[in-house]
């Protein structure tokens, strides 16, 4: 079956294998490549899709969201461009980790913008809640212990999500683990609970959140502020909670708040005990008026750690007599009380240590934009973990701890990473956990691990790097102020400058660590590049704050500065499609700078524009020149490579076949391979491909996703960083044989920025926790 994606369309189903539809006429692929199977879901602006991707030999399924207004009209047209154009930017930011589906491609088609999504697989809460009752506080439990990261992680990023629900709630399983009811593995073993839909969010920045708006969400379960158009971040909190007390009531909310009285009744209609000290958690999520609920994720972690495994001692909130009608379900069993020793929970889970854990981990969970899709629906067992019985100890804790560091897979093991492959220690059934916890494995079985020379510290993410061609100059582009360089490395004090209103440019003396001067931009400083001579800096900003529409006002600009004094030379205004990135060529005469489905190239000299590049139709996410300035490479959002003649402006070739998303590609010295990093799920890839064939020359498998790659100058090892839950670990690797060099962890979160020094010996880290680090590669 084929769904033709025509509005208009008045029969849009239609056979599989026609390429035209049987009623309108309308071309049944989409972009060539992309043929819709059935409508999913629809809004105000926009419908969702499931379909598969032709342009794949496995053709696998994907999601297209298509946004249109359904009104006529100038301003419904726009909203619906605002839209897309917002969406496409939270998906790409979020969109690189491990567990987000990949934005495949965005585009505009026949007037239309379109989002094309790898496809999540699963069941979401509120079919879960309909197919197998209603949830009890273990599983509540769960929940919160997979959701809160989640929203701490949205809301670092100036996002509101404002559409927090059951059924944006997705149980995504994992393929190798199964989905047989009965199996011993936990919820959180076996499955991830992913939030989705994030085409109600905005972005929380500058005085937006004191500004009435459009009141967007579900309107069951959204705040009351939110309703009048005045979301703040504790506006997703009070949705987490009446979707917890929907779960555990199988209630409609509506029905679970007394007007008359003004107060929620949900206790008077639970179906599993409750604990008072979990009920008050609840309760406080629920609170009308701001000032009395939860203000952010850290204070509910705070409280929420107060609150104990369910045991025999306990205070319960247990059901009630009530006249109201209920649907006819079998109430579960409340949770038994176990007459082994009581779980406690760790003491490095309290709330002060979550804010440093999700610093160091940046809190890595998915998202999906494609929350009408649930693909196959799946059954699991609510309650095979919920007792404490030494037999399945191991079990409980990992779902007591989270998201914390434990390493816990299948039912019996604990994953190590050794030094180029992955080993497995079986634990015994008399095993405890912090016997295990206690356990070091033999010496060999780890990765040498290297720590910094030093430490340049910043109160701002690093975005950008570049260093000059004699190693002498660090140049560093941040999104907030500045921080004093600690000395040592891990040692001594910072000193902040406390300018939270302005980005940075930062120029380093490299040797040493000093700072020279800095540069205030007004927005993000998201590339930096140096000329061969280190006469000139040039730097793109872009702004993701006043104007997130991108339909007017200031954009960012490509700046030109004098290195040496910090004079502004010369300035290029953005326009709406341009995008973050430049490079300059190896002889210093060309500039390349990114747009959406464009290179721009420009004489240095002149400040003129030379030429514009038709590049990727999904948008160019990176540029890098060869060493001898003959080949411009840059990458798509939809994972492929193309190879530009700098001199002709000719394409060259496109290197495809890329298993995900890449976010960086690097040429080796002397122009004949490239590297790419691969981001798929929650795997990793690093490719390796001929320039001059475009043939996939090798495929190394990391177990973590690959975010930023860096060659180092004499072609023989490269750099890479992960985004995952081992965000902040940098990896070498040697070239030809792929084989794992060694490993350097000293960062707290993502490693945005890797660059090597030109005599190769010493590699420059920025990172998102603020940091600008210096590691001696090689003596």
């Amino acid at each position: 079956m084929s769904y033709c994606l025509n509005p208009s369309c008045s029969k849009p189903q239609n056979p599989k294998d026609i390429q035209l539809c049987r009623s309108c006429g309308s071309a049944l692929l989409l972009h060539k490549r992309y043929q819709a199977l059935k409508l999913i879901g629809q809004g105000g602006f926009g419908r969702t899709f499931l379909a598969v991707d032709g342009g794949k030999p496995s053709q696998p399924r994907c999601v297209i969201k298509q946004f249109f207004p359904q009104q006529p009209g100038t301003d419904h047209a726009q909203k619906a461009a605002e839209l897309f154009r917002q969406e496409a930017k939270r998906l790409k930011e979020l969109g690189k980790h491990p567990q987000i589906p990949t934005l495949l491609a965005y585009f505009e088609q026949k007037g239309q913008q379109y989002l094309v999504q790898e496809c999540i697989e699963g069941q979401n809460l509120a079919q879960e809640l309909t197919e197998e009752g209603a949830f009890n506080e273990s599983q509540i439990r769960e929940l919160l212990t997979s959701l809160l990261p989640i929203l701490k992680f949205v809301h670092d990023h100036q996002v509101i999500h404002r559409d927090i629900k059951p059924a944006n709630i997705i149980r995504r399983i994992s393929p190798t683990l199964g989905t047989q009811r009965g199996a011993t593995l936990t919820h959180s073993r076996k499955s991830q609970l992913v939030l989705v839909d994030f085409g109600a969010a905005k972005f929380a920045t500058g005085t937006a959140l004191l500004k009435t708006g459009t009141s967007i969400g579900s309107a069951e379960y959204t705040a009351p502020e939110q309703i009048r158009g005045k979301a703040v971040f504790a506006s997703d909190l009070y949705s987490l909670g009446v979707t917890c007390i929907h779960l555990l009531t199988q209630i409609p909310p509506f029905d679970l708040f007394d007007s008359s009285e003004d107060t929620w009744v949900w206790r008077d209609f639970l179906l599993n005990p409750v604990s008072d000290a979990l009920a008050r958690v609840l309760d406080k999520l629920l609170q009308s008026a701001t000032k009395r609920r939860y203000q952010s994720v850290a204070e509910v972690v705070r409280d929420l750690n107060l609150v104990p495994t369910p045991r025999a001692t306990q205070t319960f909130s247990v059901p009630r007599t009530h006249s109201r009608s209920t649907p006819q379900t079998t109430p579960k069993p409340a949770v038994q009380a176990s007459t082994a020793s009581p779980l406690q929970t760790p003491g490095w889970l309290d709330a002060d240590i979550f804010e440093d854990y999700c610093d160091q981990t940046q809190c890595v969970f998915p998202f999906d934009v494609a929350s009408e899709a649930p693909i196959q629906p799946v059954a699991h067992p609510h309650d095979s973990w919920v007792t404490t019985t030494p037999k399945n100890l191991r079990q409980a804790a990992a779902v007591r701890v989270g998201f914390a560091t434990l390493m816990i897979f299948a039912t019996s093991s604990l994953v190590r990473l050794a030094a180029n492959h992955w080993t497995e220690t079986q634990l015994s059934p008399g095993d405890s956990l912090s016997t295990l916890l206690d356990t070091e494995p033999p010496r060999s079985d780890f990765l040498e691990m290297a720590q910094p020379i030093y430490t340049i510290s910043k109160s701002g993410s690093i975005l950008s790097l570049a260093i000059s061609p004699d190693g002498q100059t660090l140049v560093s582009g941040s999104d907030s102020d500045w921080w004093e360089v600690s000395p040592s490395a891990e040692q001594g004090t910072s000193r902040s400058l406390k300018d939270q209103q302005q980005s940075k440019i930062t120029v380093w003396d490299l040797p040493t660590g000093k700072r020279r001067y800095t540069l205030d931009t007004q927005y993000p400083v998201w590339s930096v590049a140096l000329s061969p001579d280190s006469q000139i800096l040039i730097t793109s900003t872009t702004n993701h704050s006043s104007d997130q529409s991108g339909v007017s006002g200031d954009k960012g600009s490509i700046q030109l500065w004098h290195l040496g004094t910090g004079k502004l030379l010369h300035t290029i205004p953005k326009s709406v499609e341009d995008g973050k990135f430049v490079a300059i060529s190896p002889d210093g005469q060309t500039l390349a700078s990114s747009a959406n489905e464009s290179i721009k190239l420009w004489d240095l000299q002149t400040g003129k524009l030379i030429r514009i590049l038709d590049a990727q139709a999904s948008g160019v996410d990176s540029l890098v020149f060869s060493q001898d300035g003959q080949t411009l490479a840059s990458t798509g959002f939809d994972g492929s490579i193309t190879l530009w003649n700098r001199r002709t402006g000719d394409l060259i070739r496109t290197l495809e076949g890329q298993v995900g998303a890449l976010d960086s590609i690097s040429i080796s010295p002397d122009g004949q391979t490239v590297v790419s990093g691969i981001t798929k799920g929650e795997q990793g890839a690093i490719a390796t491909w001929n320039v001059h064939t475009g043939k996939l020359i090798h495929t190394f498998n990391p177990p973590n996703p690959v975010d930023k790659v860096a060659i180092s100058p004499d072609g023989k090892t490269f750099a890479t960083s992960t985004w995952d839950s081992k965000a902040g670990i940098i990896k070498v690797w040697n070239l030809e044989t792929g084989k794992l060099i060694r490993t350097l962890q000293a960062h707290l979160s993502v490693v945005d920025s890797l660059s090597f020094s030109p005599d190769g010996k010493t590699l420059i880290s920025g990172s998102l926790d603020q940091s600008i680090k210096i590691w001696q590669v090689y003596p």
